[in-house]
């Protein structure tokens, strides 16, 4: 079976950001589903299709904040705590979009970068300077 990969990496269109931005979480420190609605929607669209067509993106979008959540009651050495990375939710947004559009394409259940974790850019894309790859 053929597969027109420039079919799954066309202009992303403003329709299918909606179910994606009212996504917020409720958790207190990240974004919630009204703060997602003040995101410049004209902007995301130009900045999406910049970053599928050049697999580039803003550094600034492309930084992590690591979070250390203790595994245990009372933690004590560095082991007891557990490392949770958050990214901007733009750069999560972008990653959900991609992750259903490769999601058609059929995978051999051995290929670990297509197996469901977070969203399959969990283990193929990366944006960087000099190379980016989905």
């Amino acid at each position: 079976r053929r597969i027109l990969i420039g079919s799954y990496i066309g202009p992303y269109i403003d329709q299918k950001s909606s179910p994606v931005l009212e996504c917020g979480g409720k958790y207190p420190l990240g974004w919630n589903g009204a703060a997602t609605h003040k995101i410049d929607k004209e902007y995301s669209i130009r900045l999406f299709n910049s970053a599928l067509l050049t697999g580039s993106f803003p550094d600034k979008l492309l930084s992590a904040r690591t979070t250390f959540i203790p595994k245990i009651p009372s933690p004590a050495p560095w082991s007891d705590y557990g490392p949770i990375t958050i990214l901007p939710h733009v750069t999560r947004i972008l990653q959900s979009i991609i992750d259903k559009r490769l999601r058609v394409i059929p995978y051999n259940n051995v290929h670990k970068a297509f197996r469901k974790v977070d969203s399959v850019s969990e283990n193929t894309i990366h944006f960087g300077p000099n190379h980016s790859t989905f």
